[in-house]
């Protein structure tokens, strides 16, 4: 083979070699669109599979999917937690509060733990603005301003059960508000217009 060939074909290797990165990555699966696929499906065992090649990848997504099935499918508390709290600590809002509710159960295995569960709420709510998050811990908190704090944020945030709550601590002078009425209706009619949206 002359030179020009050679440096011509040389050429090509490389090129083809500087590509091979973008060919791999274009063919490679998307485990938690499979599992997804899989878990629609009911197929859990596959679906757990294709998770955890996902969740080995680094993904929380996948490894909060991982904590729901074992949670929600086969009723396996122990590896939800540790799957819950690996997503949680990658900053994953949903596997936070999942977590934090999973600490205020109280199962075989160990008493409930309130406050690791204000802990992982608290950073669902804060980090998240997860309404839910923010309602869990208006009903854990013991302090009246630490219930209305985390009360006025969960309706604030659009939690029907919260407006509902508020309106009535208006109405009553609870958690050291003075009664209004007109504030209370104005959060009966904010639930009022949350819920026919929804609907």
């Amino acid at each position: 083979m002359n030179r020009p060939i050679r440096s011509a074909v040389a050429a090509i290797v490389i090129a083809g070699l500087s590509l091979y990165p973008m060919l791999v990555g274009a063919e490679e699966q998307n485990w938690y669109a499979l599992g997804l696929q899989a878990e629609s499906s009911g197929n859990y065992s596959l679906a757990i599979e294709r998770y955890k090649v996902a969740a080995d990848q680094g993904l929380s997504d996948a490894k909060f999917a991982l904590g729901r099935l074992y949670r929600d499918v086969y009723g396996d508390v122990e590896k939800s937690l540790t799957w819950f709290r690996e997503a949680a600590n990658q900053g994953n809002v949903f596997a936070q509060y999942e977590l934090g509710k999973l600490y205020l159960e109280s199962g075989s295995t160990a008493p409930a733990d309130v406050q690791r569960a204000r802990r992982w709420l608290s950073l669902a709510a804060d980090r998240g603005r997860l309404k839910e998050a923010a309602f869990a811990l208006f009903l854990l908190e013991g302090k009246s301003e630490e219930k209305l704090k985390w009360l006025r944020r969960a309706a604030k945030w659009g939690d029907v059960e919260a407006m509902l709550r508020l309106a009535e601590a208006h109405e009553e002078g609870q958690f050291g508000l003075p009664v209004n009425p007109a504030e209370a209706q104005r959060w009966l009619e904010r639930a009022g217009l949350h819920q026919e949206s929804v609907h």
